[in-house]
Formats: C-alpha cells, sequence, structure tokens
C-alpha cells in the first residue's frame, strides 16, 4: 500500500501540478485540496472533501469539478486518492465505521 505521502505526489504528476500544491485537511472539513487557481476553476479551494456533520459524522465524498471548467475528471482523481488516503489511515481499524481512524464516514 502506498504511503499518503506517495499518492499525493501521484496525483500532482498526475494532474501537472506543480510538488507541493496539494494539501491534505486532517481537520472536521476533510478535504484534499490544491488553490483553484492552479486548475483554472473560479474557486479557493479546488478538490474534493467530506461535509462535517457534527456528532463525529462525515458525510458522503464529494468533488468541485464543473463541467463549465472542464474539472469534473480532475473533481474525480482528487476523490480517488482521497478514498486511497483513508484506506492508508484506516488499515489495521476494525470493520464497523466509528472503528475507524478517520471517523464514522457516510
Amino acid at each position: 500500500m502506498e504511503s499518503i505521502e506517495e499518492i499525493i505526489d501521484n496525483l500532482e504528476s498526475e494532474l501537472g501540478l506543480p510538488e507541493g500544491s496539494v494539501i491534505l485537511d486532517e481537520t472536521k472539513s476533510w478535504s484534499l485540496y490544491c488553490r483553484g487557481e492552479l486548475m483554472n476553476a473560479p474557486v479557493g479551494k479546488f478538490g474534493a472533501y467530506r461535509n462535517y456533520l457534527g456528532g463525529g459524522v462525515r458525510g458522503e465524498m464529494e468533488h468541485n469539478g464543473r463541467e463549465q471548467e472542464g474539472t469534473i475528471e480532475a473533481g474525480e482523481k482528487f476523490m480517488q486518492a482521497l478514498r486511497e488516503i483513508e484506506e492508508v489511515l484506516n488499515e489495521g481499524c476494525g470493520d464497523e465505521a466509528w472503528e475507524k481512524n478517520t471517523g464514522v464516514l457516510l
């Protein structure tokens, strides 16, 4: 299994982003993103995320790619990378959602 750093490096390489431009936010907002301008997107942060719903629960994974900017595929790549990061973080945890290091995920 790849490390978190390798997953991020691969994503940057695949999307042609500068090294160190993709950030993993492990707070309640739980996201993997880069500055929107790097993707020619009219957003401050571009990437994938799980909204925090309260009570230790995070919602479904989403991305903010849009057809207008041609960034749907890039958004999906951010989502895949975030899923892989969650797998790394949850390695060795129990099967139940509340046993996982990433918290309760829907």
